[in-house]
């Protein structure tokens, strides 16, 4: 429950999106007074364990008196980012397999709709394990899709799809077992049958592996180049390091000769956090990462 908390923290607008599924996706399953009752303590215990890491965050903003800056900064400066990647160019990459899954997605969520509706108009359907396990993987599908607008590129659409890939595995697995049940043993041997389910989960796996292959390969790229101050445990290549090493060199030089060196980059703070400078806006130099003006503060800061 915790844990979901944190995913506000860490990025509100799908944290959030997270938050609410966790919080009231059991409100579907209703369908008694009784079941109302048990959900109602499900809710409010589910809320609790949310709201606990949100308040010892409220408390740290409090105490140290930063709402002012947190709320331009974190919210308001969510109107003035403008970085956005259609889907459409997911649908027309060139890679066959990201292109293959960016059709695919959408019909998987259409099919999971489908048996949410009849599941709500059909009780006995309900009561199916594997309908009460597709309608929790649509819920938490929805929770992670969101991380992949507004900028649908590879990684956030990696990243985004896990819940959705699986449960389209899930669901083609147990078409086959619908199927394979229909189908009387004596027209189909029973090793055929178990050799199509090994398959079916196969299939099952290397999904889940190819949705996390790019995450184990980057962190199994450990940083074992050198020591960088408070990058303990943070995955990171050669390159980046030889790049960050050098850069900071540069910086510690130019300070001793009695000038700040300002980095005006998306990658600011990876150069500074080593050599424990703080540039605020500086550090995370992105559009709709420096509060409700944008860059218009820079553009007065420049022509004085």
């Amino acid at each position: 429950m915790f844990l979901f908390g944190t995913t506000i923290l860490i990025k509100q607008t799908s944290g959030i999106v997270l938050s609410i599924v966790f919080v009231g996706y059991k409100i579907l399953e209703v369908g008694k007074i009784s079941e109302f009752k048990k959900f109602i303590k499900i809710f409010v215990a589910r809320l609790l364990g949310v709201l606990i890491p949100i308040l010892f965050f409220a408390f740290y903003l409090t105490y140290n008196g930063i709402w002012g800056e947190f709320i331009d900064y974190a919210v308001l400066g969510i109107g003035t980012f403008s970085n956005s990647i259609s889907y459409i160019t997911l649908l027309n990459s060139d890679d066959i397999i990201l292109k293959i899954l960016a059709y695919v997605v959408p019909i998987l969520f259409v099919l999971l709709f489908i048996i949410l509706i009849l599941s709500l108009v059909k009780s006995k359907l309900r009561e199916k394990e594997w309908v009460r396990n597709s309608y929790l993987l649509l819920m938490y599908s929805i929770g992670t899709i969101v991380v992949i607008f507004p900028i649908s590129e590879k990684g956030h659409f990696g990243i985004g799809t896990m819940c959705i890939t699986i449960a389209g595995i899930y669901l083609l697995y147990n078409m086959i077992k619908y199927f394979l049940n229909k189908i009387k043993n004596e027209r189909i041997p029973f090793g055929i049958k178990t050799f199509i389910e090994a398959v079916s989960t196969l299939v099952f796996l290397l999904c889940i592996f190819n949705a996390t292959y790019s995450i184990n390969v980057y962190v199994a790229e450990i940083n074992d180049y050198g020591k960088l101050k408070h990058f303990n445990y943070i995955p990171i290549d050669y390159n980046m390091y030889e790049r960050i090493c050098n850069v900071d060199r540069f910086i510690v030089d130019i300070e001793k000769a009695g000038r700040e060196v300002y980095i005006v980059d998306a990658m600011s703070a990876a150069f500074s956090i080593p050599i424990d400078r703080y540039h605020k806006d500086y550090d995370m130099f992105l559009i709709g990462n420096i509060g409700s003006k944008g860059e218009k503060r820079y553009n007065r800061r420049s022509r004085k």
